[in-house]
């Protein structure tokens, strides 16, 4: 993957008076990515199986990828339109350098169990060119005292999705934002102690959001009115983004900090966020790919369960008592839900942005103590987050549909606090030699930092558990 960014900025500030500063600035930016590549996915190789009946081995000690070695790039070697069964292993082959001591796939897959391989070039590029600037007011009430106003703008560049067909690389637009911010900075005595208090208000208007959901790759095809033929992977998930909602980010943050007696300082800030989104439809992964039990009746949703010609896990939700007819979303407007590419959706209006806290609060107090030769110094941090969600579906352990429990649609993060420390040594007065401890997450706080679900799959995350150590440094 190669990645190109072009850029001119040009920013300026300007005294009207002595205490009233006006800044401006803009940048022009071209954004180019492009990608050169395959991919294979092993599914649907049926009937391989060694010497002892046990499934194909491949990866064991000794298996080595060709990487940049690869010389095939495109399964379709003659370019005819058509990649065959012979292609498809020689675009396979081509990938790998050398079998595992104990690898005995490649030896059982010939030509013809090679139809199963599912190979697609992944070669693709995007691109797209925007304009950022800002605009702000600063003015000075005293040498250590001013009030500010900004607004700015703020781009994110686009991207690729992996290939859905061998020609068919998705592309998803870039997420731009627009800031207003107005604020104070302060700095005063406080009982002859030098201090100082800082507070902002911010709104963050958020714009193409990108999102990432789960879906089978015949899924994705269906969305975009793509043939299925080709698509690699068939019924596989992958991992799809799209722009697909609006936000808004709004709150403010204080900071501020004072210098104690004996050199001890204290510090601080506290984090409001209001973080929501004002509108967004997604699919919602967590009911699962439902095109991958061959006999699911695309339209299952619509009428009674019948477990015969309805298998599927997730089709409980159309049974009695439930009778789910609501939240399959018809994406191409034909009034049938085709079920690969019209999976159920959630409408995220309303919901709060991942990872988003209302409240975030940090404290810390550190002190520096000289020496006679060098100094010693130590460091605690005290850091609060409420309660926040992993995913815009703001999951609480219930199905939304039917009320019934659901712990793989449970996201929430419990309120938690973090404690750090850590102590240091400098050996002289240069700090050309130091020696430092620390520790961290001190009281063993566990808290998941991220989710994912497919409705087949339910994986979590976690913060590091307390962990200590120290550190040499060097300065030549």
């Amino acid at each position: 993957t190669n990645s190109e960014s072009l850029s001119f900025y040009g920013d300026a500030t300007y005294d009207v008076t002595e205490r009233l500063h006006v800044s401006a600035g803009v940048r022009w930016t071209d954004e180019r990515k492009s990608r050169l590549g395959g991919i294979g996915v092993l599914a649907g190789i049926g009937g391989i199986f060694g010497a002892d009946g046990s499934g194909p081995r491949i990866g064991t000690p000794g298996f080595e990828f060709a990487i940049q070695d690869r010389t095939i790039f495109d399964p379709d070697i003659n370019g005819d339109g058509v990649i065959t069964a012979a292609e498809k292993l020689t675009t396979y082959l081509d990938g790998i350098n050398s079998d595992g001591v104990s690898d005995d796939f490649m030896a059982l897959l010939t030509e013809a169990t090679a139809g199963g391989l599912n190979v697609a070039a992944q070669n693709a590029s995007v691109g797209d060119k925007f304009v950022d600037w800002r605009f702000r007011l600063a003015y000075d009430l005293s040498d250590d005292n001013m009030i500010y106003a900004l607004v700015s703008t703020g781009h994110k560049a686009p991207g690729l999705n992996d290939n859905i067909t061998p020609t068919v690389a998705p592309t998803y637009k870039g997420e731009k934002v627009t800031l207003y911010e107005i604020g104070t900075k302060n700095e005063f005595d406080l009982a002859g102690r030098k201090a100082t208090l800082n507070l902002s208000m911010f709104y963050n208007d958020y714009r193409d959001q990108v999102f990432q959901s789960l879906i089978s790759a015949s899924a994705a095809a269906n969305l975009l009115g793509l043939p299925q033929d080709q698509v690699p992977g068939g019924g596989g998930s992958i991992a799809f983004r799209f722009n697909a909602a609006k936000s808004s980010i709004k709150g403010f943050n204080l900071e501020g900090s004072i210098e104690l007696p004996a050199n001890i300082r204290l510090g601080g800030n506290l984090l409001y966020l209001d973080a929501k989104f004002d509108e967004g439809r997604v699919i919602d992964p967590r009911f699962g790919a439902f095109t991958t039990f061959p006999n699911a009746d695309p339209n299952r949703f619509l009428g009674p369960f019948d477990p015969v010609t309805q298998p599927n896990y997730f089709d409980f939700l159309a049974g009695p008592p439930f009778n789910q007819t609501l939240n399959a979303f018809d994406f191409d407007g034909d009034g049938v839900l085709e079920g690969a590419g019209e999976d159920l959706t959630r409408d995220l209006k309303g919901n709060k942005l991942p990872r988003t806290p209302k409240w975030s609060i940090n404290v810390n107090l550190s002190q520096v103590i000289e020496l006679e030769k060098g100094s010693f110094d130590w460091l605690v941090n005290f850091a609060y987050r409420a309660s926040h969600f992993l995913t815009a579906f703001n999951g609480t352990g219930v199905e939304p549909l039917t009320g019934e429990p659901a712990p793989s649609f449970y996201d929430k993060v419990d309120s938690y606090v973090n404690i750090d420390i850590g102590i240091g040594y400098n050996f002289d007065d240069d700090g050309r030699v130091r020696l430092e401890g620390y520790v961290s997450n001190l009281t063993q706080e566990i808290h998941a930092t991220s989710q994912l679900s497919d409705g087949f799959n339910f994986n979590r995350w976690y913060n590091n558990p307390r962990t200590y150590g120290a550190r040499l440094k060097l300065k030549l």
